[in-house]
């Protein structure tokens, strides 16, 4: 049998989340790995479609923004330092790789082109910091700490008494069921922090 996002469990798809581990989607042996990821991708989209968390894609986004500035900024950092050790020496690899990134050498002096590029690569420090900011406000805005991953029994079972649907087992509600009750239980909380009252639900 292999999950579907109407059959697997909410406790297992944030484990496979977390852990990429795959293979425990299904619990077949005949599917390789590439398969296993895309099945699971699939998951998550309808995941996504089904929260609407916006929110929280801005963050993978922009973690993953932060992550490239960094690697970009040290790969270049690297050729810089290697190109300054011997000036008199132009490594065309090198040349090649920095203008690859978009760098320009004119035909005049080739220190004030390497000073230029190192001065334009430490602005991708403003750039970086301009990322961290945004990821540091948006996480200070996620939900309250009982909707964090880490407390998913409280999650449910909190849900579960707003909504008036009594005892879940959290070992077993699914996704699609997760995100549902997610959706119920935030419309009604809505409503009575507008004033109107439980029985309009």
């Amino acid at each position: 049998m292999i999950y579907t996002a109407d059959t697997i469990p909410i406790k297992l798809y944030f484990q496979i989340s977390e852990s990429g581990k795959y293979e425990l989607i299904t619990d077949e042996n005949d599917l390789d790995s590439e398969t296993l990821q895309k099945r699971f991708e699939d998951i998550e989209h309808e995941f996504e479609e089904l929260t609407q968390n916006n929110q929280k894609k801005r963050v993978f986004e922009l973690i993953r923004k932060i992550e490239s500035t960094i690697r970009k900024k040290e790969a270049i950092d690297l050729v810089l330092d290697t190109l300054f050790m011997d000036l008199s020496r132009k490594d065309s690899e090198l040349i090649e790789a920095l203008e690859a990134e978009g760098y320009c050498f004119s035909a005049g002096d080739y220190n004030i082109d390497l000073q230029r590029i190192l001065s334009n690569n430490g602005s991708e420090l403003v750039r970086l910091k301009k990322y961290q900011n945004e990821l540091e406000l948006l996480v200070s805005q996620e939900e309250p700490e009982g909707l964090e991953k880490g407390n998913i029994d409280e999650v449910i079972l909190s849900y579960g008494i707003i909504t008036g649907a009594g005892f879940i087992d959290t070992n077993t509600i699914t996704m699609t069921q997760y995100c549902a009750l997610l959706k119920l239980g935030n419309q009604k909380m809505k409503m009575l922090e507008n004033g109107k009252g439980e029985d309009r639900i």
